[in-house]
């Protein structure tokens, strides 16, 4: 999680860097379980189709 907190973070994925800070943060306490990897990689496909409409527009611009 913290390796994907940076990496979205330098994307400017911020959403997505928070939710890997808090599952970073539960993982840290022994709850890894509880962390919802799902919710990770649902924010990932949201965020890089956000990502890629932008760099689209700004493609044709």
């Amino acid at each position: 999680m913290h390796f994907l907190k940076g990496s979205a973070l330098t994307l400017g994925f911020t959403q997505m860097s928070h939710l890997c800070h808090s599952a970073e943060k539960t993982a840290a306490t022994g709850d890894a379980q509880c962390v919802d990897i799902g919710a990770v990689i649902q924010c990932y496909i949201d965020s890089k189709q956000a990502f890629m409409a932008e760099y689209l527009m700004k493609l044709a611009a």
